[in-house]
């Protein structure tokens, strides 16, 4: 039996509802307790969660109207575009020669440099200037190009994806590749009909991909410590590991999967405790640069002030656990303050750049990588990362674009 999502799987066409499991998912395996160096959980982070919970619950009925509209507007001028799409060669061609000249200007390549064994560390492969714009573009035209793929069938933007995903293989930018691949399986079961059999398809690529996600967890961690005998058994020694783990050595790269999904809260409730009673000098000001400011801005305007380009006060739980949801750091500045303005920045997000995205086949994309970006918020405040945020405003350049080629269009006839 088919399933068309629009009908019978409303959920996923409604970001809010989607914000809303990811955050509680979080929140349940961290209550599971798999790791016996996380807090136990306070009666106030339970209430702040349930009531974030309700909130996006609340939002997702509101609008529920309102994004099935932009969805049918949307589908429908897909079916009006489908004559008319032309596949251009010079967006991968600029995105290929950039990253020659990247190449070229650091002398390495750091997929090539880790197989090797060599000390190196990913983030040291760069640009002064443009190598966010760089990542951004690469990151958004991978995933459009998914999506044309999909509705208009052509075999050029599939490879075009490929090649963008390839160049994140050989950069070892393992976030941008899981960032792409979970906008596309979130694109394929929001446009395309689905059988449960596909759903289970789905599922199953979704397990291989944490346990990939694992070992290239070992691979990375390899590569930055120089250690050639760490295995994820060194994490779950240090994480005091439950014995569902450490009992079952096939689960184990699961294991990075568990951490990473559960840590975030582990680490905004160890903040909680360790800051609870905490006033942070200057703590408005802080959380606006570090917070609010795109981080290529806000660490320049941090250097104005005096302060250290990147500050997170989180608490970890452990060293190289340290992400502690969009939250955590915000609640050191401000108390809960920052936690309730974060949750409003998130709500306001879909709001403002879903309204103003044309309804045409960049209206998934746009739907896609805002709603990914904040379910990633569960792990870190996803919103300061220019190279991820300002995916969304490319959309909306587009529209301009557009509209200027459609005036020039009308007034020459």
């Amino acid at each position: 039996m088919i399933y068309t999502i629009g009908e019978y799987m409303r959920i996923l066409s409604n970001c809010y509802f989607i914000v809303c499991i990811a955050l509680f998912f979080s929140f349940l395996l961290y209550c599971f307790q798999f790791s016996g160096i996380y807090p136990d959980v306070s009666g106030i982070l339970l209430l702040f969660i349930l009531g974030s919970c309700g909130v996006f619950l609340f939002m997702g009925c509101v609008m529920n109207p309102v994004i099935r509209t932009w969805f049918r507007n949307s589908k429908n001028a897909i079916a009006n575009e489908q004559n008319n799409f032309r596949f251009s060669y010079k967006p991968i061609i600029m995105i290929v020669l950039f990253f020659v000249v990247e190449v070229l200007y650091n002398g390495e390549i750091p997929l090539v440099e880790m197989i090797r064994g060599n000390l190196y560390d990913y983030r040291d492969f760069t640009f002064p200037g443009v190598h966010v714009i760089f990542t951004s573009l690469t990151t958004f035209y991978c995933i459009k190009s998914y999506f044309d793929y999909l509705i208009y069938r052509k075999k050029r933007s599939f490879i075009a994806s490929t090649v963008c995903l390839c160049l994140f293989m050989l950069l070892m930018y393992r976030s941008y590749i899981v960032f792409c691949i979970l906008n596309f399986l979130f694109l394929f079961v929001l446009y395309r009909k689905i059988s449960f059999k596909k759903i289970a398809k789905i599922t199953a690529s979704a397990l291989l991909l944490m346990y990939v996600f694992g070992l290239a967890g070992d691979l990375r961690t390899k590569a930055q410590t120089g250690d050639e005998n760490f295995t994820v058994e060194n994490i779950m020694r240090a994480t005091e590991a439950d014995s569902v783990f450490t009992l079952q050595q096939s689960l184990s790269p699961l294991y990075w999967a568990y951490l990473y999904i559960s840590s975030p809260m582990a680490n905004f409730q160890n903040t909680i405790n360790e800051y609870e009673n905490h006033r942070e000098e200057s703590g408005g000001l802080k959380f606006v640069v570090y917070e609010v400011l795109p981080d290529v801005v806000g660490k320049r305007v941090a250097t104005l002030f005096g302060y250290d380009e990147e500050n997170s006060p989180l608490a970890r739980v452990i060293d190289f656990l340290t992400v502690g949801t969009i939250f955590a750091d915000s609640f050191v500045f401000i108390g809960w303050y920052g936690p309730i303005i974060m949750l409003m920045l998130m709500i306001a997000t879909p709001l403002f750049f879903l309204q103003m995205c044309t309804k045409d086949s960049f209206f998934y994309v746009q739907f896609s990588i805002c709603t990914i970006l904040l379910v990633l918020c569960t792990f870190s405040n996803m919103l300061v990362y220019a190279s991820l945020s300002l995916m969304l405003f490319y959309p909306l350049l587009s529209k301009k674009r557009r509209k200027n080629t459609q005036l020039i269009n009308s007034g020459m006839k």
